[in-house]
C-alpha cells in the first residue's frame, strides 16, 4: 500500500525522532504522572495515536506506561520492533472500544493527517475513559513574537522533508490556527458535554515557542 511514507519513514526516524527526543521524553514522564493517579477501568492504558516509527512508545515504555500505538502507515510501523503493541488503522476510526484509554496522546499528528483535526479529536473523545480521560497534544506552535520566527524556517524545512502531501496538510493546519485553532473548532462543533477544557499550554525550544503541549479533557 502506498501511504505516502514509503520513502520518508526512514527520513522521519533519522530527523524528527532525534530532534523531538527531549520533548517526547518529557511528555512520557508527564503521561506517567497522569496514569499514576488514574484508578478507573482504563487505568494506566495509553494510546499513542499516530505513533509513527515508535519513538514515543519507547519513551513511554521506559517511563513504565502501558502504551499501545496506532498508525495508518505500514512503512512507519515497520520501524517498530515486536516488543511494542501496535495496530494499523486511521486516527479517525481507531479499532478500539469506547473508553479504552486513560490517556490519548497525539505527538505531531494533527498537522500531517489527511483526516480533519476535528474528526481526530472526536475519535479521541470516544476512546478516552469518560470523566477522567486526558488528551495530550504535542504540536508546532504558531509564531507569536518576532523572536519565534527564528525557528519558523526550521519548522517548514522539517515538514518539506516528509513529502508534498505531508507539507500540504501542514500548511493547511497552520492556516487554520494550529492546535489551538483545532481545539476551538472542535469546541464549537462538539455536542453538549463534549467540549474540551484546555488545562496546560507549555512553551518549548528554550521558550521560543516552536512547540506547544496541550492537555485537555474531551468528555
Amino acid at each position: 500500500m502506498n501511504d505516502g511514507y514509503r520513502f520518508h519513514a526512514r527520513i522521519y526516524k533519522i530527523l524528527a525522532d532525534r530532534a523531538l527526543g527531549p520533548f517526547r521524553r518529557e511528555l512520557a514522564a508527564h503521561i506517567k504522572k497522569i496514569t499514576g493517579k488514574n484508578r478507573g477501568a482504563a487505568a494506566g492504558r495509553v494510546l499513542d495515536l499516530g505513533c509513527g516509527t515508535g519513538a514515543l512508545l519507547r519513551d513511554l515504555k521506559a517511563a513504565g506506561a502501558d502504551a499501545v500505538g496506532l498508525d495508518n502507515s505500514s512503512h512507519m510501523l515497520r520501524h517498530i520492533s515486536g516488543e511494542f503493541k501496535v495496530a494499523a488503522g486511521s486516527a479517525g476510526a481507531a479499532p478500539f472500544a469506547n473508553g479504552s484509554f486513560a490517556v490519548v496522546v497525539m505527538s505531531m499528528l494533527l498537522h500531517e493527517s489527511d483526516t480533519a483535526p476535528t474528526g481526530i479529536l472526536a475519535e479521541a473523545a470516544r476512546l478516552l475513559e469518560p470523566g477522567s480521560g486526558r488528551l495530550l497534544i504535542l504540536e508546532w506552535k504558531l509564531p507569536e513574537r518576532n523572536l519565534d520566527y527564528l525557528f519558523h524556517p526550521l519548522m517548514h524545512g522539517l515538514e518539506l522533508c516528509m513529502g508534498r502531501r505531508h507539507y500540504r496538510n501542514f500548511r493547511a493546519f497552520v492556516r487554520r490556527g494550529g492546535p489551538e485553532g483545532a481545539i476551538q473548532r472542535y469546541n464549537i462543533k462538539a455536542a453538549a458535554g463534549g467540549a474540551p477544557e484546555l488545562l496546560i499550554t507549555k512553551r518549548t525550544f528554550l521558550g521560543l515557542g516552536a512547540l506547544i503541549l496541550l492537555e485537555a479533557r474531551l468528555n
